[in-house]
């Protein structure tokens, strides 16, 4: 059954919002999810008639994942399509009076481990026969704030790095004083990207605040003329708890045999069992953090357990820096991570960002679409129970307008 619509108002005004230099829209549209809905969600994408998969509502519904191709025109039209058919899951009851679907837009990243092995074994310096770097793209972290520069002064150099190493005090639009917070290794959990102007895309470690001032971590001056009058977003860093779907506390996570299905991470009664990931400064020390299970009596149950701190101490909330300022080469700050895994085979490895206080972050919709008849008709549908729903490849089309 063909479907076609546009982008909702928020991604066309973000897409705007690039072009003019105000903006950095997080391609490529990948982590996409259809869900269908009753009526109309509308350019602005309201939640309130999805399917829902409840019974006596829609039971078996669920959203489903699907990927777009590279964009082309048709009858003078650019449109993306999907690449391949789309299967919603069977449906166990009626789904009636379908006429809309919507795309949505998750912030899940994904990264295949390929021939890691338990070979690997770190030494002081964090060398390894086997290990994996976790490089994960400012793009794949949630927005928590947007605001624009209004004025900025530098702070004397910081003495841990080098005279050359500095922190830069910016004072933005409104007021807020919730942006930053520390992990237990005392690593900033959030950090600034700008948006717009000619810095546009540079991300710097927020490092302290005000209520409507941020201290940021500067590894070199940056000249006013850079910076006021341009926005920039904050944004949270990726958690040791959102990789490959763990959350701490999570004792379910765990089976008997310590591996995390479909995919995940490794846990072990022991600590040098089980996963590791080893977080590293630029001085060559490190925190390392491993996945294990409840055989100790930690207090906060299965997740991540700090070398050397206490067993009650959860390590669910480190962080882990985007790669686009894991080189500034600040040596009280973590400079980046790596994965020593105990399995022997290729695996995924996911990460799904949570906010501050432990939930996922919504999935933005990106997309609305109507379902129509060959002739271009609104045509709504219906699936009886037992009955999958499915959209042939390239029956999915958006356009811009």
């Amino acid at each position: 059954m063909p479907l076609s619509g546009s982008f909702t108002t928020a991604t066309q005004n973000q897409i705007l919002d690039t072009l003019a230099g105000n903006n950095i829209i997080d391609g490529p549209l990948d982590g996409l999810e259809l869900g269908l809905f009753h009526s109309d969600p509308g350019e602005a994408g309201s939640l309130t008639d999805e399917l829902q998969a409840g019974s006596g509502n829609s039971p078996g519904y669920a959203r489903t994942k699907f990927s777009v191709d590279m964009a082309s025109t048709v009858s003078g039209v650019g449109e993306i399509t999907n690449t391949a058919q789309i299967d919603f899951p069977v449906a166990s009851g009626a789904w009636s009076n379908i006429g809309y679907a919507a795309v949505f837009q998750g912030k899940s990243y994904t990264r295949s481990i390929v021939g890691r092995t338990n070979s690997g074994q770190f030494d002081s310096s964090g060398n390894a026969q086997s290990y994996t770097r976790l490089m994960i793209p400012a793009s794949y972290c949630g927005v928590l704030h947007t605001a624009t520069i209004t004025s900025q002064a530098m702070e004397q150099p910081d003495e841990q790095i080098s005279t050359s190493g500095y922190h830069w005090n910016v004072t933005y639009d409104g007021t807020n004083s919730t942006l930053f917070a520390q992990d237990i290794n005392n690593n900033a959990t959030n950090f600034v990207r700008v948006i717009s102007g000619p810095l546009s895309g540079v991300c710097f470690d927020l490092v302290g605040e005000g209520t409507n001032t941020l201290l940021l971590d500067a590894p070199y001056v940056v000249p006013e003329e850079d910076i006021i009058g341009s926005k920039i977003q904050v944004l949270g860093k990726v958690t040791l708890a959102s990789l490959s779907g763990i959350v701490h506390n999570d004792c379910a996570s765990f089976d008997s045999t310590t591996q995390l299905s479909p995919s995940g991470i490794y846990g072990a009664a022991n600590s040098g069992d089980g996963d590791r990931v080893y977080i590293h400064e630029q001085n060559q020390t490190m925190a390392v953090m491993t996945a294990m299970y409840d055989t100790f009596g930690f207090s906060g149950g299965c997740g991540w357990r700090k070398t050397g701190a206490a067993s009650t101490a959860d390590a669910g909330g480190c962080v882990i820096n985007p790669m686009e300022i894991m080189n500034h080469f600040d040596q009280i700050d973590d400079d980046f991570a790596n994965l020593m895994t105990k399995q022997d085979a290729d695996w995924t490895l996911t990460s799904q960002h949570w906010n501050a206080i432990g939930q996922k972050l919504n999935s933005p919709m990106r997309a609305r679409l109507q379902f129509e008849d060959s002739s271009g008709t609104a045509t709504p549908i219906s699936v009886t129970s037992g009955q999958q729903l499915s959209i042939a490849a390239g029956d999915l089309k958006i356009t811009l307008d």
